[in-house]
């Protein structure tokens, strides 16, 4: 069943794709951004992704993306996004990631290009081929899959990149790996004093910002210490106060319209109808519904 904290995680994700989309392809998959031609766009499609789901399906710990994107030899294709981040192993995630690449390419008569970020902590879980066959037939399909442990070992490369996915992918490893309050304090400190360090452009440091300041979550009194010490940085410390008071009020607004849309869900508009009057997707009210059932 998908929690507050989960919801909040997946935010995070999506809020750092929509943010520097072309930075996480060619982090994750370079094949792909030497083909885009970036020149002319690219459109997000997630309201579509709601209409493929079935009810029993969105209260799973994922975050998806559709992208529409041109190629340089003048196709355009749609990209489908999956993250997992669940912290287990999941026997159906190929069979899943099969079905919804069938859903969509037949719903819109789109090629439908799937890919896979993998989050979750158990190093020798790397599926990416999903195989059915029986009596001569036989089906394959391979997708190109990405897993966060991988990039244990390559730290140094993490923190030499001039990507702002690299400051993403340290923030959840180290997420990951410290547990105690002390300890994620101090962690995410100094991770947004390297990311300020980096030099990025704003939309780069404020979506990284973002996603640090969701997952490494901490009491108010240690947040607020937070801020103390971001104050006292070289540079224009103003600056960094207003990028979390930003946050702050994106949370805010999250908050409210998941408030609203849960109002509405019980006065009985439906989802669609609650999607066209608030910026929620889909996906995300029906994860309000299952939640609200518990």
């Amino acid at each position: 069943m998908k929690k507050v904290n989960d919801t909040i995680y997946d935010s995070a994700w999506k809020d750092v794709i929509e943010g520097i989309f072309p930075d996480f392809i060619l982090f994750f998959f370079p094949l792909a951004y030497h083909d885009i031609d970036w020149s002319k766009g690219f459109k997000f499609h997630n309201k579509e992704l709601g209409r493929i789901y079935k009810d029993h399906e969105v209260g799973n710990k994922r975050v998806d993306e559709l992208v529409e994107v041109y190629l340089l030899d003048g196709c355009f294709k749609w990209l489908f996004i999956h993250i997992e981040v669940q912290g287990y192993k999941d026997n159906d995630f190929l069979e899943r990631m099969y079905i919804y690449n069938y859903r969509l390419s037949d719903k819109y008569k789109k090629e439908i290009i799937s890919f896979a970020v993998l989050s979750d902590n158990n190093p020798d879980y790397k599926p990416y081929k999903y195989e059915t066959g029986r009596w001569g037939f036989k089906h394959i399909t391979e997708f190109p899959i990405v897993k966060l442990t991988d990039y244990i070992n390559k730290l140094d490369e993490l923190e030499k990149s001039e990507n702002p996915m690299s400051m993403v992918v340290l923030s959840s490893l180290e997420n990951h790996r410290v547990k105690n309050t002390e300890e994620k304090f101090n962690v995410k400190l100094n991770l947004i004093r390297k990311l300020y360090k980096k030099g990025y452009d704003k939309t780069g440091i404020l979506s990284v910002l973002r996603f640090i300041d969701w997952i490494i979550t901490l009491p108010p009194e240690f947040e607020e210490k937070i801020k103390e010490e971001v104050d006292k940085m070289e540079g224009e410390p103003m600056a960094y106060v207003t990028s979390f008071e930003r946050i702050a009020a994106k949370k805010a607004v999250l908050e409210t319209e998941k408030k609203t849309a849960l109002k509405m869900l019980k006065k009985n508009y439906s989802p669609e109808e609650i999607a066209d009057l608030t910026d929620l997707t889909l996906e995300e009210i029906t994860a309000l519904k299952v939640v609200d059932r518990v």
